[in-house]
């Protein structure tokens, strides 16, 4: 009796183990994983118009600018596909995420300008992994030097008061470029 029953579980393991290993490889095929590179480009625009001024935060919400300042979170929007060996691994319209860096700075009196700068530093892939950004971009607003001097010299003292224009970034569909920070392993699940 012994027998049979030894027979009818090696019968059994010979048919379900090569049934076993043959999903287990289709899971692996389903869930291809493709190296994003560093220094991949990834294209974005940001969401909303920003600026450095924040001494009329009604006027400039009229307008449509959001007042920022170090350290603040913009978003931003991946505008193209970003594909390595012919496969999707960064959607369009992925989130961005950039960050105000360190050398922000509103507009201040005796005509200095106002400075923007952003620093991209995350999105998505479309596994949900995050992808770490690199780069920056930076806009200036226009110093008023001349005409503070001016002013100083018509109304003294008071002239110095003068203010700087403050920097300002428009959400007009302008495209930004950055690029990957460090390789990363997206795993891809085939439909």
């Amino acid at each position: 009796m012994p027998r049979p029953r030894a027979l009818a579980i090696l019968l059994t393991l010979a048919v379900t183990l090569p049934l076993i290993s043959m999903s287990a490889g289709a899971q692996e095929q389903e869930n291809e994983i493709i190296r994003l590179p560093a220094s991949t480009p990834v294209y974005f625009e940001i969401l909303e118009s920003l600026t450095t001024r924040t001494a009329k935060p009604k006027k400039d919400a009229q307008r449509g600018y959001r007042p920022v300042k170090v350290n603040d979170v913009v978003l931003g929007s991946v505008v193209e596909d970003v594909i390595v060996n012919g496969r999707v691994l960064i959607e369009e319209s992925a989130e961005v995420q950039l960050r105000v860096g360190e050398g922000t700075k509103k507009n201040r009196r005796i005509g200095r300008k106002g400075i923007l700068i952003l620093e991209p530093f995350m999105t998505f892939a479309v596994s949900g992994q995050r992808v770490a950004l690199d780069g920056s971009l930076m806009t200036e607003g226009s110093a008023r030097t001349g005409a503070t001097i001016t002013h100083g010299i018509l109304w003294g003292g008071l002239g110095l008061l003068k203010k700087g224009k403050a920097a300002t970034l428009e959400a007009d569909g302008s495209v930004y470029q950055s690029v990957t920070a460090f390789p990363v392993e997206v795993r891809i699940a085939d439909e």
